[in-house]
């Protein structure tokens, strides 16, 4: 799902994080939309991304901690950098 660019910010994730939906998502650009710790968090807490295995936050306010976590529980490489 490429959602790069949008500024969707940190209540835009947290709904996004939040959407049934994505329970077979297997990957997903928020790239560029400004957010931060607090969308990141939403990210990581999603019992819908269980599939998730790409995922870019890159362009972001994600602090290193929050990126590691997500690292870890996506058990992968998280983009952190804009391409």
């Amino acid at each position: 799902l490429l959602l790069s660019g949008n500024s969707i910010g940190d209540d835009g994730v947290v709904a996004l994080a939040g959407n049934p939906h994505l329970r077979r998502l297997e990957a997903l650009d928020l790239g560029g939309n400004d957010f931060g710790d607090k969308g990141a968090r939403a990210l990581l807490d999603s019992p819908h991304l269980g599939k998730l295995k790409n995922l870019n936050v890159g362009g972001n306010q994600v602090g290193p901690t929050v990126s590691a976590q997500l690292a870890e529980r996506f058990e992968m490489s998280v983009t952190d950098e804009v391409p």
